[in-house]
């Protein structure tokens, strides 16, 4: 920070403003991004008594300006893209004292990605690796200001019913933000592992859990609690195996701390390591997956960790077979992992309606088949080729994707894409997939002569596919 502006900032934390003025700074910038008569409603009262600097900060938010160093950071991440990508002015939404903009776009027909900047006007309430609900849960924070409190955000978009709209619009809807860190490495107690270690056993309710009755099995709160080394945001509140031989964790979680079921998990490595140093236990379980699950209780102060490592598989509940819990007793460590917010949930509405102009594509029929998949056409564009692919007769997957895709140049040089991703998936109403790799620098379309799935190679010649044939040597 330059000396002036680090001057400038002493100044502003002797200011003053009132509640009312930081009301009427906030109201008026909802006012004009949504409109007056299209004010969200506030669904959390902003606290009464706020520390000067941070009310100082909402006097000049009129006139902000986006982080100079997370736009330094964006311009790096897009790379020999930047020129490609899309400048988005006067995309932007504030609610609760949280700015959403959005900052440019890069995309083709098949999808691409929208870039965020996700501001705290009026506190510190985001972190590095801050949540997003937006209908699920995401943390796609790439990079982090904390002088100017603000997120640098990467949002996804795909070719898809929730994608691109007959409008060319993508609407990201925002609707809860946390901030939060991860942890790890949380040793847990090994004595706790004693096969006749059976504790007390209780359901979890619907409402805080997923999944059937039989799955909704946690311990009773506070049987084995104690301080985990390593950790002060949580303590071991019950550790042990239920009726059934299932191992749980569980935890309660200190006041101003949440764990998200979805973000809690035990670190497994430990127990597939075993399975792979034993050849006796291979033998007798050559079948061998780690899951688990995890349930809140109490108003999600508690939350419960379910070890469900299967070594027999069946189409019933009732078929699947478990590791026996006297196993665990080989297992040198077990730890904690996962994600914890630490600072409160914001709610509110960030709903953005971003235009995109897709970037043209070049799309050359093929109507060949690939392992079984029909390729009815590919398209190449600066960022990506896109495949339509749809499924024969007795093939159970349409999907390309995990094979790689090479193209071909004029100038005799090619790209390699190891894996690409499936940009749409096969649905009744829409019965064939888009299988999409992204190139790792641009490409000009128009110079593409060729392309090869896996070792299956397509010339290309006056923008039509010639017969396909194997790459051998």
């Amino acid at each position: 920070m330059n000396e002036f502006n680090e001057a400038y900032r002493r100044q502003m934390e002797q200011a003053g403003p009132t509640q009312a003025q930081l009301a009427g700074v906030l109201e008026r910038l909802e006012r004009e991004e949504r409109g007056a008569g299209n004010m969200s409603r506030r669904k959390r009262v902003l606290s009464t008594v706020l520390a000067a600097a941070v009310l100082t900060a909402a006097l000049s938010i009129a006139a902000l300006a986006a982080s100079p160093t997370l736009r330094q950071r964006l311009e790096g991440l897009l790379g020999g893209f930047a020129p490609y990508s899309q400048e988005v002015e006067g995309v932007s939404v504030t609610d609760q004292g949280i700015r959403v903009s959005v900052v440019k776009a890069l995309g083709d027909e098949s999808g691409g990605t929208i870039y965020l900047e996700i501001q705290d006007l009026i506190g510190d309430r985001l972190t590095a690796e801050t949540y997003l609900y937006m209908n699920h849960y995401e943390k796609n924070c790439v990079d982090y200001d904390a002088a100017a409190r603000t997120l640098l955000v990467k949002e996804e978009w795909w070719f898809d019913s929730d994608g691109l709209d007959e409008q060319g619009v993508v609407t990201i809807p925002i609707q809860k933000i946390m901030g939060g860190e991860s942890f790890g490495g949380v040793p847990l107690p090994q004595e706790l592992l004693a096969p006749d270690n059976v504790l007390k056993t209780t359901t979890a309710s619907q409402e805080q859990s997923h999944g059937n009755t039989d799955d909704r099995i946690i311990l009773l709160p506070e049987q084995t609690p104690r301080k985990l080394e390593g950790i002060d945001y949580f303590t071991l509140s019950s550790m042990g195996f239920d009726e059934r031989g299932r191992l749980h964790i569980q935890i309660k979680l200190n006041e101003g701390y949440e764990v998200p079921w979805f973000q809690f998990y035990v670190n497994l490595n430990e127990l597939g390591k075993s399975w792979e140093a034993d050849p006796a236990f291979r033998e007798t379980y050559p079948h061998f997956s780690l899951t688990g699950s995890a349930h809140e209780l109490e108003d999600s102060r508690y939350v419960d960790f379910c070890i469900q490592p299967v070594t027999k598989l069946g189409y019933e509940a009732d078929e699947f077979e478990y590791l026996p819990k006297e196993y665990y007793q080989q297992v040198h460590s077990l730890t904690l992992e996962g994600w914890i917010g630490t600072k409160e949930w914001i709610e509110g509405d960030w709903t953005l309606e971003v235009p995109i102009e897709p970037l043209p594509g070049r799309t050359v029929e093929v109507g060949q088949l690939v392992n079984g998949k029909r390729v009815e056409s590919a398209t190449f564009s600066v960022k990506s080729v896109s495949l339509h692919v749809t499924m024969t007769e007795g093939e159970p997957l349409g999907a390309l994707f995990p094979l790689p895709l090479t193209v071909y140049l004029a100038d005799g040089s090619s790209v390699t894409v190891s894996q690409g991703l499936c940009a749409h998936g096969w649905r009744e109403d829409e019965p064939w997939y888009q299988d999409r790799w992204d190139y790792p620098d641009p490409i000009n379309p128009a110079e593409v002569t060729a392309f090869s799935i896996g070792c299956w190679y397509i010339p290309l010649k006056d923008n039509q596919a010639q017969p396909g044939y194997w790459l051998t040597g």
